[in-house]
This record gives structure tokens, sequence and C-alpha cells, in this order.
């Protein structure tokens, strides 16, 4: 794929949902539905609308939490 003077490397989709399948949006929800539940594990409270996810912490919480927390999501 080519964008300008950029390019970059394809790779084969093996999983999803056509768009405007009946089912799409009941698929998401089920997908994503688990997230919440790492993100509470780690004492984080979060957001989500969509396909957006953010996450609400106190300035003075550690880095390493955050970066466990988004490990565990990954």
């Amino acid at each position: 794929m080519k964008l300008g003077r950029h390019s970059y490397a394809s790779s084969l989709c093996t999983a999803g949902v056509p768009e405007g399948f009946g089912l799409g949006p009941l698929l998401f929800t089920a997908y994503v539905a688990p997230i919440g539940r790492v993100i509470e594990s780690f004492n984080i409270g979060y957001h989500q609308f969509a396909d957006d996810t953010q996450l609400f912490v106190p300035v003075d919480t550690s880095l390493s939490r955050m970066t466990e927390c988004s490990n565990a999501v990954q």
C-alpha cells in the first residue's frame, strides 16, 4: 500500500464482520465487553463509547500500573 511517498506493508485480515452486517454492533459489543473487567482489576476508572476507551486515574498513579493495565488489555 502506498500513500504519497510513504509505503506500508499489507496484511491479511482473517477476522471481522462485513460493513453493514446486521449483527455487527452486537458482535462488537461482545468483543469489547471483557475490556472493562480487565481495566477494573487494576483499580482504574474508564469510559467506553463506540470504539473508544478512555482511562481515568489520579495524577499520582504509578506509570507501571498503567503499563500493566495496557498490556493486559492488549
